[in-house]
């Protein structure tokens, strides 16, 4: 690529058009051809290097408030990004086997076109997507009962992880079993027996410290689906029971699978499971908010 076709390139984005040009298109012919010859004896790394030196340069004065030397970095960036983009889907045998998962992708806005939403997303037919870059996206399977189980666990987990933990009397009223008298159902009586009083207590201490857990966690992902799955056992047992194998939603759960076995090793498989599918439903619900980015 010579001299003039950059200069040319680069004065078709618009912020550019008053960009101020300090030698000219022979002296920039001319200054191409030395570099040609010491181009031939240097390394990838040297070009590299040097590059980034120059850039990091432009940065230094843009912070400064040059203002020239912002347009220009503006210019480069986004006419080498262009350029960049051209090139990987051009050749994409080279793109796919510098396509790293999850790293960077430089992209243009431009690049990006309204869907029926009015959303601004990557075009069905984009490199990046032939790349891998951007990934299809996935649905998880809500008839699963592994994954229904483990979306109403996320839906809950991250409405903790979104707002102040409750108050101690918030999280009693979410505890105990309502108690009848003539006014009707109240939750807990003036004076309250002390040994019941001591297991409100313990459920009251136990479920701030599960919300604690909760409300640390990163954002759900393929990376830590297995963390999130490990803070979501408490509130599975507190909905689905102790005997949650035994719970109405799990009694016809794949019930050949156990025929045969003794009582006790038919619980304990079933047990083993329900919580294996319901630690893949995390994984389905990671793995489909991660595609979304962009989509």
């Amino acid at each position: 690529m010579g001299w003039a076709e950059i200069d040319a390139g680069v004065s078709k984005y618009p912020p550019l058009a008053d960009f101020p040009s300090e030698i000219t298109v022979e002296e920039g012919k001319h200054l191409e051809q030395e570099d040609a010859k010491r181009n031939d004896e240097s390394s990838n790394a040297s070009f590299y290097f040097g590059a980034n030196a120059k850039l990091l340069e432009l940065f230094r004065r843009a912070k400064t408030g040059d203002v020239d030397a912002a347009r220009m970095l503006l210019g480069c960036l986004t006419y080498n990004v262009n350029e960049f983009q051209k090139l990987c889907s051009s050749t994409t045998k080279v793109a796919k086997k510098i396509v790293v998962t999850d790293e960077s992708w430089p992209l243009l806005h431009t690049d990006l076109k309204g869907n029926k939403d009015g959303a601004l997303t990557i075009p069905p037919d984009h490199f990046l997507r032939k790349l891998g870059v951007i990934r299809g996206k996935r649905r998880y399977n809500a008839e699963t009962l592994g994954t229904a189980v483990a979306k109403e666990l996320y839906d809950q987990m991250e409405f903790y992880r979104h707002t102040a933990p409750p108050e101690s009397t918030a999280l009693r009223l979410t505890l105990v079993e309502p108690e009848a008298d003539a006014a009707g159902m109240h939750l807990i009586k003036a004076n309250p027996h002390t040994a019941r009083q001591h297991c409100w207590d313990k459920s009251e201490m136990a479920l701030e410290a599960a919300i604690d857990r909760v409300s640390q966690l990163e954002p759900l992902s393929p990376g830590n689906y297995s963390q999130w799955w490990k803070a979501a056992e408490f509130f599975f047992l507190f909905q689905w029971g102790e005997e949650f194998q035994d719970n109405q939603d799990f009694k016809k759960w794949n019930v050949a699978a156990y025929e045969g076995m003794t009582p006790h090793e038919a619980r304990s498989r079933k047990r083993s499971d329900i919580k294996r599918a319901i630690k893949q439903g995390f994984k389905s619900l990671a793995n489909s908010l991660g595609d979304r980015v962009l989509d």
